[in-house]
């Protein structure tokens, strides 16, 4: 019976000895797990400081378009208003082609009296 009770012993000790090299596996594995923990804490707060440093130039960005787009819009009001002049502008040359024309007829009208007149004048006897 002694030896029964040894080898009971002896197959405890054993278990308790097992055991003591799993815990002793946890506690790495813990002491591992807790510095990744630790290493990931250091990214995220070092993406949280990149992601704040991006919406800032995000900001930066978005002042810029609304910027370029006030400006485009202020430049193609300019370019429509020049559109219009030069419309206007097109129109009045216009008119003042065809009075240059209705004057060109009157001075030939006027040159061929005066060619005339001077031509009589000086058929005639005196």
């Amino acid at each position: 019976m002694e030896e029964k009770i040894l080898n009971i012993l002896e197959k405890i000790h054993t278990d308790m000895s097992d055991m003591k090299n799993d815990i002793n596996n946890m506690k790495s594995d813990i002491n591992n797990m807790k510095c990744d923990i630790n290493n990931m804490k250091c990214d995220i707060n070092n993406m949280k400081s990149d992601i704040e440093a991006i919406k800032i130039q995000q900001d930066e960005h978005t002042q810029i378009l609304k910027a370029l787009q006030h400006s485009s819009e202020i430049h193609k009001a300019e370019i429509d208003n020049l559109t219009h002049k030069v419309s206007k502008l097109q129109g009045q040359v216009s008119s003042i082609q065809a009075d240059l024309t209705t004057v060109e007829v009157v001075s030939a009208n006027n040159m061929a009296s005066i060619a005339m007149l001077k031509h009589k004048r000086f058929k005639k006897p005196r």
